[in-house]
């Protein structure tokens, strides 16, 4: 994948039963690898889902993607070893 730029902010909510991460993103590239980027993680992660997707289009072809995403993981000490 190749992007001009990612940006990335995190907030995590923890529940009983699972814990939700919400990353705010800011991609600067192609629509094709935004494309391949979402696929990647959701074979990662089936959870993931993407919110407030907004596409700006420069000039030269490469758009300004921003969007949340959220993906959630199930509450285990094997979640939270890295």
């Amino acid at each position: 994948l190749e992007f001009r730029r990612v940006l990335f902010r995190s907030e995590f909510e923890i529940y009983n039963q699972y814990t939700q991460v919400s990353y705010d993103v800011e991609i600067i590239g192609n629509f094709i690898d935004y494309m391949r980027f979402v696929e990647d993680l959701k074979n990662i992660n089936k959870s993931m889902v993407t919110d407030n997707v907004q596409i700006n289009k420069d000039g030269d072809g490469i758009i300004k993607i921003t969007s949340k995403i959220l993906i959630n993981f199930k509450n285990s000490w094997k979640n939270f070893l890295f």
